[in-house]
């Protein structure tokens, strides 16, 4: 699965789960988790 669509499945899994729209915050926290995710895949290619 690409990150891109992983992040998509993970903010609405966690509007279902909130029952509502996520706040700024929260996506804010959720962008820095797909970014560090990012980065350690690209470490990983980059040691490879």
């Amino acid at each position: 699965m690409a990150l891109e669509e992983w992040y998509e499945e993970l903010l609405v899994e966690c509007k279902c789960k909130l029952g509502r729209e996520l706040t700024e915050k929260e996506v804010e926290l959720l962008n820095w988790v797909k970014d560090k995710q990012f980065e350690s895949v690209y470490q990983q290619i980059k040691t490879s």
